[in-house]
């Protein structure tokens, strides 16, 4: 099987970038049966930035013009609207992993659980829902009702009353993470919403909720647990005395792939400007 991971990044998320495809890399000895390629969508890297990628064989595809762009958007945000056309600009593989930069596969089997469930020609994506016990989204009812309240504005403002009644009360699948293959019908469904965003003004979830009304429209998604992606902002992970990440509410439930969310956002009631990067280097998680 031929599988790329796609990634993207300006220049001052490299070092976000760089860490990431470190853990792809250490990977690799894991699916010595998968034919694995790295490509990166490069917004405005440096030239040093390039070849640093093209040394380490990863493919970088700078045409940003290939894809478009939401009203008012930084330009940062073409690492949102490329994500749906990745088999168009890079052909020839049987599944592609989207990838976020600040993603980390702390464990070779978080990359292998999506290159086996790429084997199934039925599935139409695989990702993972937001949602787990300890998260803040389940245990602060004004989170909660917020969050709910937030997505079903912007899924009104889109695709009308009647979808985001639908959705109100469902927990949204991450895009930060996620996998297809090439033949899948995701997307073009993914696709044809994103154009449909395209016509609001820009936030940035509204790429997520043109991938999750395509996966309500599709259906036969493989919802991976949330090991496979944990949202480290809404529930810091916990590092046992082996060594090993896990959920901070259960000891026995392994993190096999960390997202460092909203790592550029400060820190609630943070001093002097502290960030949630600056909260998971303290606690030892790789960055």
């Amino acid at each position: 099987m031929r599988m790329c991971c796609v990634l993207a990044s300006d220049a001052g998320f490299f070092h976000q970038l760089r860490a990431c495809i470190d853990t792809i890399q250490a990977a690799r000895p894991a699916l010595a049966d998968v034919e694995l390629d790295l490509a990166v969508v490069a917004i405005d890297l440096t030239k040093e930035q390039i070849a640093y990628l093209e040394s380490r064989g990863i493919i970088v595809h700078d045409r940003l013009t290939d894809f478009p762009q939401f009203m008012g958007a930084p330009k940062h945000a073409y690492a949102l609207t490329c994500r749906p056309f990745i088999p168009e600009f890079l052909p020839g593989y049987d599944g592609y992993a989207w990838v976020d930069s600040d993603i980390r596969f702390l464990q070779p089997a978080g990359l292998r659980y999506y290159a086996d469930a790429l084997r199934f020609e039925t599935a139409s994506v695989i990702v993972v829902q937001e949602t787990e016990p300890c998260y803040t989204l389940n245990r602060d009812a004004n989170v909660a009702r917020f969050f709910h309240a937030t997505l079903a504005h912007r899924l009104a403002s889109v695709y009308g009353d009647d979808v985001a009644e639908y959705c109100r009360y469902f927990t949204p699948f991450n895009a930060g993470l996620f996998a297809a293959r090439a033949n899948s019908p995701i997307w073009v469904r993914y696709r044809r919403n994103l154009h449909k965003a395209l016509r609001v003004q820009y936030d940035n979830m509204l790429e997520q909720d043109a991938l999750n009304v395509a996966i309500q429209e599709t259906g036969a998604h493989i919802r991976a647990p949330s090991q496979l992606n944990w949202l480290c902002s809404l529930a810091l992970p916990t590092k046992r005395g082996d060594g090993i990440w896990c959920s901070p509410e259960n000891w026995a439930q392994p993190i096999l792939v960390a997202h460092l969310t909203n790592s550029a956002s400060p820190l609630r009631n943070g001093q002097g400007g502290a960030t949630y990067y600056d909260l998971y280097r303290q606690a030892g998680l790789t960055v």
